[in-house]
């Protein structure tokens, strides 16, 4: 399968947990949910559109704009939520929010879905530059 298939050959986890009661989620809106992983202790949130869709380009050109409209604000509004969870919780300093899409950027679940990390101070040497550092001999853009 590459990017350009947009029919997915298998079953889709999240589509089948977005309807099990079982599933764990802080916070579920019309069109999208947060969930939490625990990844090495620290607590990954994850927005999740309600709707299947791979990747972003599967909603760039929707028939009803006010719908896209809609999903993508609803996934911004869930990254909320999940902010204001975690900085209740674990009072992060700062956050990086990401997505993977496609298969080259290394999306290796085929649901659009938006990464919302905590950082804190000294959880890296040097901080800046951020999501750059996926490209080490560009990410030092800033003279000191």
């Amino acid at each position: 399968m590459d990017d350009t298939d947009k029919t997915p050959t298998y079953r889709c986890s999240i589509c089948e947990r977005l309807y099990d009661p079982e599933f764990d989620y802080m916070c579920k809106l019309q069109y999208a949910v947060t969930r939490c992983d625990e990844v090495k202790s620290e607590f990954i949130q994850k927005g999740i559109c309600n709707y299947h869709f791979w990747r972003m380009a599967d909603i760039s050109a929707p028939a009803d704009i006010v719908a896209m409209a809609a999903m993508l604000i609803a996934l911004f509004d869930a990254l909320l939520h999940a902010k204001a969870e975690l900085d209740k919780d674990v009072s992060p300093d700062g956050y990086n929010i990401g997505i993977n899409d496609g298969l080259a950027a290394g999306q290796t679940i085929l649901h659009l879905h938006v990464h919302l990390i905590p950082r804190y101070k000294g959880d890296v040497p040097d901080p800046r530059g951020g999501i750059r550092w996926i490209f080490p001999d560009k990410a030092v853009y800033w003279k000191d």
